[in-house]
């Protein structure tokens, strides 16, 4: 696979191989499954970290090897959806200045695995908006009821870096970058953030 290809790029080629699929003779559709099979065991990683539901989804697909008109619509309209969020981006500058992480970079970072003492002793930077705290400090303050600290910027005293929509990719390559380093960073998306929250309760009073 070339290197320079985003994640939103190998969507794009499952969005065709399930359109190709969806139009196919019935003795063809078979070779489609495998192509959308062999799709997911390279992407099956970080289709997971980005969402459990559209996971689930392919992996039900592959089970019975059928894509019924309702996995169909339910997969595509995640897709369009994710892929609409990011139509702002110009696609050709953020690959030549590698502002955005590679398939292969993404899958060097390992999946964060939520515990019940994530964030005591913990400072923690977010990038990015979250859906439900549309005002970052409000996120901030529930970060420091659970026992962390937070800045504004990745340092060596980083433990986490929280990315939401339209995150600054070029922090999340300054955490692969330090990892490299020995400093041990965790990067988290939304839903592993939220999770997180409710996992852990508040150990201080605001």
């Amino acid at each position: 696979m070339d290197n320079d290809k985003t994640f939103d790029d190998e969507l794009r080629e499952l969005l065709k191989m399930l359109d190709f699929h969806k139009n196919a003779d019935n003795d063809e559709k078979d070779d489609f499954v495998r192509d959308i099979s062999d799709w997911f065991d390279y992407n099956a990683v970080y289709v997971g970290g980005l969402d459990t539901g559209l996971y689930q989804a392919i992996n039900k697909i592959l089970d019975d090897g059928v894509i019924t008109d309702e996995e169909y619509d339910t997969i595509v309209s995640y897709i369009d959806a994710y892929l609409d969020t990011h139509k702002r981006f110009d696609y050709k500058s953020y690959k030549e200045g590698k502002q955005r992480l590679t398939c292969d970079e993404i899958k060097n970072i390992e999946p964060y695995i939520v515990g019940d003492k994530d964030f005591i002793g913990k400072v923690v930077v977010i990038t990015g908006d979250l859906e439900r705290f549309p005002v970052r400090k409000e996120a901030e303050i529930e970060i420091r009821k659970r026992g962390g600290k937070t800045a504004s910027s990745i340092s060596g005293a980083t433990n986490i870096v929280v990315c939401g929509d339209g995150a600054g990719w070029k922090k999340v390559k300054q955490v692969k970058q330090r990892n490299e380093q020995g400093q041990k960073i965790n990067l988290v998306d939304e839903k592993t953030f939220y999770k997180m929250l409710e996992s852990n309760d508040a150990v201080i009073e605001d």
